[in-house]
Parts: C-alpha cells; sequence; structure tokens
C-alpha cells in the first residue's frame, strides 16, 4: 500500500523517495530515512544460518543488514503500511527516503535525494535516521536508549615508509617494517584527547569522562578514534621491502575537524620518517553539527523512544560511525539517529558482524517506534 499510495521517485539511480502530504503546508516536513545496501558477506565464512536468506530463528532474523539497516528500511514501510490502513492522514509531510549507497559513503543516493529536496525548496523540522540504539554502558551497569545527536567524522590516512631494497641475509639497523611497527605503537602510545561536546554531558552525568574513557565504546563517545585497519609490506620472504604502507582510518569527534586530525598525525609521524597523506574519496566526511536537545523535535524522538524501549532512560550521544544523514543535514538542522534496538557487549560492532541478526521484538519495536513518532510529531 505504501508504493501505490505514495508513489516514489526513484534517484541517484536506486534510491526512493516517497512522500506522505500533510494537511497543514505551513509545518515543516519529516524525513524518516533508511538505507537499501549492506556490506558484503561469505557463507563460507562463520555463519550458521545463509546471509542472504533471512532465516528466522530462535526468535531472530539472521542475515546480512539485518541490523544495518534492513530493520529500519522494513520498520518504517510497515509503520507506514499500518497507519495507511487505519486512515491516518498527517498534519505535515512526511519524507521516507531510502538510499541505495550508503555503504560506500552515499553519494549518489542520500546525495541525490538531499539536493532533489534543496531544489524542491523543502526544509525538514527534523530527519531521523540510524546511529542511536539501546547499549548496556558497562560504566554504568544498566542498559540506556541513546539518541545520536551527532555523528563522527569520516577520514583515511595511508602512511608510507620508504628503504633501500636489499638482501635480506643482511639487515639494515632499520628496516620499513621497523618504520611501520614505530608508527603503530607511536598511534596507540598517544590517543587523541577527550573531547566531548557539551552536549553529552547528561551521559556523564553519573560518572566521569576518565572513567568512561576506559572502555572502548566509551572511548570512541569521547574523541577522535585512529585504527590500522590495512599493513602492506614486501613481496617475497628473502628480500628487504623497499615500500611499506599501513592505512588508518580515523573517526572525528565533533568539535574537531579532518585538517586538525591531519596536522595531529602529520607532527606524530613525520619524525618517524614516514609521510602522511589523506586518502580523499566518497566516504571522506567531516563530523557532523551538533543537534539540539532542547526543541520539541527531540522530545518527540525522545518520547517515541521510552515508549518502545519499555521506560528506559534516554540519554543523548554521538554515534561513532557514519550514516546517511551526513547528507540530509543539508535539508534540516535537527538530525536524530535512533531504533530501539538491544546491542550486546560488542556495540555498534554487531551491525557488520558474522551471524547478524536482529531479535523479532526489537524489530516490532523498530516499527512501533516509528508509528510513534509519526503519530506524536505528524
Amino acid at each position: 500500500m505504501v508504493f501505490s499510495a505514495l508513489k516514489p521517485l526513484t534517484l541517484g539511480g536506486a534510491s526512493l523517495l516517497f512522500e506522505w502530504s500533510g494537511t497543514d503546508p505551513l509545518l515543516e516536513p519529516m524525513l524518516l530515512t533508511a538505507h537499501q545496501d549492506v556490506v558484503p558477506a561469505d557463507p563460507d565464512h562463520g555463519w550458521k544460518h545463509h546471509p542472504f536468506q533471512g532465516v528466522l530463528s530462535r526468535g531472530r532474523v539472521h542475515g546480512r543488514g539485518a541490523l544495518d539497516f534492513k530493520c529500519g528500511y522494513a520498520g518504517i514501510l510497515e509503520a507506514c503500511e499500518s497507519l495507511l490502513e487505519e486512515g491516518f492522514r498527517p498534519e505535515r509531510t512526511v519524507y521516507l527516503a531510502m538510499g541505495h549507497d550508503e555503504e560506500t559513503g552515499g553519494a549518489r543516493g542520500a546525495g541525490a535525494i538531499a539536493g532533489h529536496l534543496e531544489n524542491m525548496g523543502v526544509t525538514c523540522g527534523m530527519a531521523v535516521d540510524e546511529g542511536g540504539y539501546i547499549h548496556r554502558l558497562p560504566w554504568r551497569r544498566d542498559r540506556v536508549a541513546m539518541v545520536g545527536i551527532a555523528e563522527k567524522g569520516y577520514a583515511t590516512f595511508s602512511l608510507t615508509a620508504k628503504a633501500v631494497q636489499g638482501h635480506a641475509s643482511v639487515p639494515p639497523g632499520e628496516t620499513v617494517a621497523d618504520m611501520i611497527a614505530m608508527a603503530v605503537i607511536a598511534l596507540r602510545n598517544n590517543p587523541f584527547p577527550v573531547n566531548p561536546p557539551g552536549e553529552l554531558q547528561p551521559l556523564l552525568a553519573s560518572t566521569g569522562a576518565a572513567e568512561v574513557a576506559v572502555f572502548p565504546f566509551g572511548s570512541a563517545l569521547l574523541r577522535t578514534t585512529t585504527a590500522v585497519t590495512v599493513m602492506r609490506a614486501g613481496e617475497k620472504e628473502n628480500v628487504l621491502p623497499a615500500f611499506g604502507r599501513i592505512l588508518v582510518n580515523c573517526r572525528v569527534i565533533p568539535g574537531e575537524s579532518i585538517g586538525t586530525v591531519e596536522r595531529s598525525l602529520k607532527a606524530l609521524i613525520d619524525p618517524l620518517g614516514l609521510t602522511v597523506e589523506l586518502i580523499r574519496d566518497e566516504s571522506l566526511s567531516e563530523p557532523s553539527a551538533v543537534s539540539p536537545t532542547d526543541c520539541a523535535e527531540y522530545e518527540a524522538v525522545k518520547g517515541a523512544a521510552i515508549k518502545c524501549s519499555g521506560g528506559l532512560q534516554v540519554l543523548p550521544g554521538i554515534f561513532v560511525a557514519a550514516t546517511d544523514s551526513r547528507h540530509y543535514s543539508r535539508v534540516s538542522r535537527r538530525v536524530y539517529r535512533f531504533l530501539p534496538v538491544r546491542l550486546d557487549e560488542r556495540g555498534v560492532g554487531m551491525l557488520h558482524s558474522v551471524g547478524e541478526s536482529v531479535s523479532v521484538r526489537d524489530y516490532h519495536s523498530c516499527v512501533g517506534f516509528y508509528s510513534e513518532l509519526i503519530r506524536s510529531y505528524c
């Protein structure tokens, strides 16, 4: 019924934009977003159920993208389907934006949708995307519903070491491998400082930033992070390599910038003899603006989150990864990220994991969250 009643517009090749017209054109619309694409999965790499069959087993839906982000994609559509069937008419227009390339930066999908809305002169009261979940915070020993009011920037740097190629039987005092190892150790021993935006104070109210920072997830909430993700050097076991490279993926906290991170990395790594170069590709993005929490839009998201999470405390947080909402910030200054999905101790690491799944209970909570949000805000 959603496809027949709202008639989606295809943009960017495969992205979909639905418009559910409201009865009051003076009210700013709401934008609900999700993405259709998923990251790859090899069924031979430890999956108990085929990653692309959507197997229902023991109260969970198993498959690649179950969490990232079919639960939101299907949840939005099912919520709207139910509301349409009961004859609900929103006062404010509701846009449904379904990108198709979020996992590779979203420029062709969400970027095209945002551009289309801009050309139409649309400014949305708020946009709601993925990125906030129900977490068991180890420094608090309880579960909270965390609404993402911002997300980190994304930047990858290439650190390159060069030396003279030679015979492995007569290694010099310093090899490419030594230089790379020293760079990795320097990155580990010199993390970026804890620097959370002031809007995170409710999250830190019951504990100190230093305590939170000792946990991986907590540290990611409070500082820019660096992760060595690719290491390449050498081609043959008896030849000293002349060239080696590591890729360092950085997630930049709001309040900092890719430029400040680049300058800090160069100051740390240049003395070790390696060069630092920013990789400019579609995934490159600055950290988002921080959305306000003292407004009706945040209260609407918070109210729906409380209702659909069983009354859990709702706290503002930063989403440590990147989403399509980086593009939708062009049409709304109030961007929030939340789904009432319970993550285990792996946290956001569940999203791209082998055996990715979502509980049936949480999926129904997702449908309820979107339905409640549309009813209360629209």
